[in-house]
């Protein structure tokens, strides 16, 4: 593919800051491998989910019609990065045109799951389900319109399907998320005896089934938890809580544990969601094997790639973990699965489904 088209192009991205969630982290990592196409690149960055207000969103409707005015017609391109609730990004939407619009869409089938989360609506629980709850079909009909014919990326097979079904006048791309670069540490054979629980803390993620973990977990398998957000969970006895880790302390999370669990709930009210997890690709950037629930997106992974998707409660993964990291021959297995994964997935082969789709538009001018 020739990307030299992009060089005399513009990209104006719009993102979750730097450190404000797992988004936040991606957009760190995939900004870096794409922005060396073009010729200029522009970021509107934004808070974490909850503590956008409208006046933030007016604001960044306000500047991104402006950057986008700011350049020649068919010169850019403007890339969103659309999470389940982040209201900024995806209220600016209509701002980007008459260029064409692409976006990631991290919580599949919607863009966003709660369009008016906003900082006044996220704390009040009876009202932010009050709001949304009940005019459900009305806020997919309003998502249907801001999305529109735009190119939408979605990284897993499940999401991508149930996307294509609710958008059917968006391109829907089916992608991969990358698995970021980190370095090498001991493989999970050598580790202490031990299972993980890693990243930002929010509903769904498990993080709230600690205590029934550790009931029934084999007590001789230590319980390790690190990310933003968990130094706040209440303490549990036989788990160690570390807090947030980045760099060398990350590196040596991922040492002391042999597999990741990933116990994430399956039950919502608005229904199934199918994330492309950036915990799964941490794990799998440093080799480490996963449980999880085999619900959702998660389910579609086989074991060969060094996961193991489990349908039940968290006992049922506790008994899996526990017999996967006892068993020299299946651990060494999988790791071999999660390093084959790691290698097909690096951030410079999953970018390129996003080139070749600007170089589509900027060339041909197709919505």
């Amino acid at each position: 593919m020739n990307h030299d088209l992009l060089a005399h192009k513009r990209l104006i991205y719009v993102a979750a800051e730097s450190g404000v969630s797992g988004i936040g982290d991606f957009a760190d990592e995939f900004l870096g491998a794409v922005a060396p196409y073009f010729g200029t690149v522009e970021t509107l960055r934004h808070g974490p989910p909850g503590e956008s207000t409208a006046h933030d969103i007016r604001q960044g409707r306000l500047a991104l019609a402006q950057l986008v005015g700011a350049g020649p017609s068919g010169s850019t391109v403007v890339h969103f990065e659309l999470s389940g609730g982040a209201v900024v990004p995806f209220w600016t939407v209509p701002s980007a045109r008459p260029a064409p619009v692409t976006g990631t869409v991290h919580d599949a089938p919607w863009p966003v799951w709660w369009p008016l989360r906003t900082r006044g609506v996220a704390n009040r629980t009876l009202l932010h389900h009050g709001l949304h709850y009940p005019v459900q079909p009305v806020m997919a009909a309003v998502q249907r319109r801001v999305i529109g014919d735009s190119s939408l990326f979605v990284m897993t097979g499940a999401g991508a399907r149930e996307t294509r079904r609710r958008f059917p006048r968006a391109r829907i791309i089916e992608t991969e998320h990358h698995v970021p670069e980190r370095p090498p540490i001991p493989a999970p054979a050598e580790r202490p005896l031990a299972v993980g629980l890693f990243g930002h803390v929010y509903k769904g993620k498990g993080f709230d089934q600690l205590v029934a973990l550790r009931e029934t977990l084999d007590p001789s398998i230590a319980i390790r938890v690190a990310g933003r957000g968990t130094e706040n969970l209440a303490p549990v006895d036989g788990v160690e809580i570390l807090g947030p880790v980045d760099g060398a302390a990350e590196d040596a999370f991922f040492s002391s544990i042999r597999a990741m669990l990933l116990p994430y709930d399956k039950r919502s009210h608005y229904g199934t969601v199918y994330p492309a997890s950036g915990v799964l690709m941490r794990a799998i950037a440093y080799r480490t094997p996963v449980v999880c629930s085999g619900y959702g997106a998660l389910a579609d992974y086989p074991e060969t790639d060094g996961i193991i998707p489990v349908r039940g409660e968290i006992g049922d993964l506790a008994a899996v973990a526990a017999d996967v990291i006892g068993d020299g021959v299946r651990l060494r297995a999988l790791t071999a699965g999660v390093s084959g994964f790691a290698e097909r997935a690096g951030i410079d082969q999953t970018v390129q489904p996003y080139l070749a789709e600007w170089v589509r538009l900027l060339s041909s001018g197709t919505r």
